[in-house]
């Protein structure tokens, strides 16, 4: 070997996820910033906030209510084997109600579904609300909830860190 050639010694870091330790090979500013010992613990890391409104008695009500007769909530595995995602929706065909939930909740987003006029079946919207935004949703909502209590707290239980 040359004598020009420097060998490099790993630098040992502890991830800030899981606090296991990892090495670090290369030199340079972007190796020696890494803080995580895999993409998956930096993805847990990266968990965004919630930012649904603490929402006002008469309204939780109504939207409780809403959900308890036309909502839905989703948990699916998105394949990477970690925690599943949680969803809650809320379908209409009225757009100024589905307009209403969005506005008053400051959260979600609104999806429609047009469906052929052979069908027979009016043009849908979905509330839909995702993640941190649901649990906190679901939080507000569980005093509520009648039908959909008991699904309700073991979505929020899969959410828990």
């Amino acid at each position: 070997m040359h004598e020009s050639v420097r060998r490099v010694k790993p630098l040992r870091k502890r991830c800030i996820r899981c606090r296991q330790a990892f090495l670090i090979w290369r030199r340079g500013t972007r190796a020696a910033a890494r803080r995580h010992c895999t993409r998956r613990c930096q993805a847990f890391t990266r968990r965004k906030r919630a930012t649904i409104r603490t929402l006002p008695p008469r309204d939780l009500a109504y939207i409780a209510g809403l959900f308890d007769g036309e909502g839905s909530i989703i948990l699916w595995d998105r394949g990477s084997g970690g925690r599943p995602q949680l969803r809650c929706t809320v379908s209409n065909t009225y757009g100024p109600l589905m307009d209403w939930l969005k506005r008053v909740a400051r959260a979600g987003s609104i999806v429609r579904h047009v469906h052929p006029a052979s069908t027979g079946y009016k043009d849908s919207l979905t509330w839909q609300v995702y993640g941190p935004n649901a649990v906190a949703l679901l939080r507000q909502m569980l005093p509520h909830l009648i039908v959909k209590r008991d699904k309700a707290r073991a979505a929020i239980k899969t959410q828990a860190v």
